[in-house]
């Protein structure tokens, strides 16, 4: 059967009116580029992702990591492997092309590399920063400062004893029935150490966190000295 010259059946749909006439609903959209008359809006409950005073919540708890580490001997072989891989071969500063050569300010980068704080040397940290990327998901790094504001030491940040403030420039340290609040490193504001507080000293003390990748962990120690070399694994 032909169906040559016939028109093409088109379904509608009528919605009545307060006035009680009929109105045919795709006249409405007839316009060329008229947008919709009906809001889009799920009303499904949202997730709530900040905590008690405005905390990111952990996605998972980190204590199910520690344990999985604890309790899972390839898993904890695999993460300490891949750590001692990218720290553990070393480092060198080279000047970033373009620069111009200080020879005041390499020397303060490396008393700083060489000695990060009392304790512990850069491979170290490196090492701890990158076992809790492995098993955490991301790493945290303090940064002390002396009477001067310049960076004076570096300390490892447990992954799993601190959250990120909704604002994301301040972080909270709880271990045990310890807790202590940190600036995001750069920020000029200082907060109470106590309660997280702007306008109050916070002990010179910064916390620098990221949720980059393995590999750019040891990128990020020129950003804290802020001098003009690179830190390269040998």
């Amino acid at each position: 059967m032909s169906t040559q010259g016939k028109k093409k059946e088109q379904s509608y749909v009528y919605v009545e009116e307060s006035k009680g006439t009929s109105t045919s609903i795709l006249d409405i959209f007839k316009a060329e580029g008229q947008k919709s008359v009906f809001k889009k809006s799920s009303k499904q409950v949202q997730k709530e992702i900040y905590g008690v005073g405005g905390l990111v919540s952990y996605p998972y708890n980190p204590d199910n990591f520690l344990i999985l580490n604890e309790s899972n001997s390839v898993f904890a072989s695999c993460v300490k492997q891949i750590a001692k891989d990218v720290a553990g071969l070393g480092w060198k500063l080279v000047l970033k092309e373009g620069k111009k050569e200080n020879e005041t300010e390499r020397e303060k980068i490396q008393g700083l590399l060489d000695r990060p704080n009392p304790h512990d040397s850069l491979r170290t940290i490196l090492n701890e920063l990158l076992i809790d990327w492995g098993i955490i998901g991301w790493w945290g790094l303090e940064v002390v400062r002396d009477a001067k504001g310049e960076i004076a030491e570096l300390y490892h940040t447990p992954a799993h004893t601190f959250k990120i403030h909704k604002e994301k420039k301040k972080f909270f340290q709880k271990r045990g029935m310890k807790e202590v609040w940190f600036k995001s490193f750069g920020e000029e504001e200082n907060i109470s150490a106590k309660d997280g507080k702007k306008g109050e000293r916070s002990q010179n003390k910064n916390l620098q966190d990221t949720f980059l990748p393995l590999p750019k962990a040891r990128w990020d120690l020129k950003r804290f000295c802020r001098l003009q070399y690179r830190l390269l694994n040998q």
